[in-house]
């Protein structure tokens, strides 16, 4: 390596006047085509990855590990109670809380407010705009809370949670009037702000088994 690289760079940096012979600029052309080559490779795999359904899927997983004994995560399911059939895209039960998520797969910096009918979602220059998921989360919790009244199940701490899950970068929040929303990369200080008994006396298994309950319920008026 001190053969192929001495003339050119040193543990005092690069210096380009020690680029003395054709075979030096060969072999540092070839380095800089190396470094760009795993650059753009990089590049593609982020963006390949870069999507709603892998996005959620990495926020499921990391829930699922930091959720504690017994934790799960649903998608696409539907709860189903006398009143209504809610569609939900993703429920997180752990040891302290039921929570319905949402998760965003685009956007490094997000802003609006809890009223607010939209939010800006941006990344770089571009500026996207997505409802505000509040509205609907908050209906997936009264449903949820209904179901695990007839059920049997008083008082289960059910909860909107919104993740920011763009994977070309760490994420933002400048949204104001909730308390709500956390970041992909912070779900570990999130996790330790909301410890996992702070709900005492929650029966996890009752609550995922009234809910899978609900799931076939709904599976059963379907058909």
């Amino acid at each position: 390596m001190d053969k192929l690289f001495g003339n050119w760079y040193s543990s005092s940096g690069f210096t380009a006047w020690k680029l003395h012979t054709r075979e030096d600029y060969i072999n540092f052309a070839i380095v800089v085509l190396i470094g760009i080559l795993v650059f753009v490779l990089a590049q593609r795999r982020i963006n390949k990855h870069r999507n709603y359904q892998d996005s959620r899927d990495r926020v499921a997983k990391r829930l699922k590990k930091l959720g504690g004994p017994g934790a799960e995560c649903y998608l696409d399911m539907t709860v189903h109670s006398k009143r209504d059939a809610r569609p939900c895209e993703f429920l997180h039960i752990c040891g302290n809380c039921v929570y319905a998520v949402k998760v965003f797969w685009w956007g490094l910096n997000v802003s609006g407010s809890a009223d607010a009918q939209r939010w800006a979602f941006t990344s770089g220059k571009e500026v996207r705009y997505e409802p505000n998921p509040l509205p609907e989360l908050e209906e997936i919790c009264v449903s949820l809370n209904r179901m695990f009244v007839r059920r049997g199940l008083n008082c289960v701490p059910v909860k909107p949670l919104i993740v920011l899950a763009d994977n070309f970068g760490s994420s933002h929040s400048h949204v104001s009037g909730t308390d709500c929303i956390v970041a992909y990369q912070d779900l570990k200080k999130w996790r330790k702000a909301n410890p996992l008994d702070s709900a005492k006396g929650l029966d996890i298994k009752a609550v995922k088994k009234a809910l899978e309950a609900s799931f076939a319920a709904s599976e059963l008026s379907d058909k």
